[in-house]
């Protein structure tokens, strides 16, 4: 629930919030992200033989790189059409 609302926080964010708005909804996706991931890794660990864990945490640890990758794709994009602005496409030192 805690990184629902705060994804939702920073799918709203504009240019001309303020840092600390910003900063705020990265903290609470990521005290989120603390209480999930634990318990998440625990169960998909459990899930598998001790032969294969090496496996499965590679497999998970690469999926939520990817997810980490794309959600630092998304975001900008997403800002940059809300803004209605294309400093991505550009460049930023235009």
């Amino acid at each position: 629930m805690i990184i629902a609302l705060a994804f939702v926080g920073l799918l709203l964010v504009g240019v001309q919030w303020l840092p600390v708005i910003v900063t705020g909804c990265l903290f609470l996706f990521g005290i989120g992200g603390g209480y999930f991931q634990p318990a998440n890794i625990s169960t998909i660990m459990q899930s598998g033989s001790t032969n294969n864990q090496g496996t499965i945490g590679s497999l998970q640890r690469m999926i939520q790189n990817i997810a980490i990758a794309n959600g630092t794709r998304t975001i900008p994009l997403r800002v940059d059409t809300l803004n209605n602005k294309s400093v991505i496409s550009r460049g930023c030192f235009e």
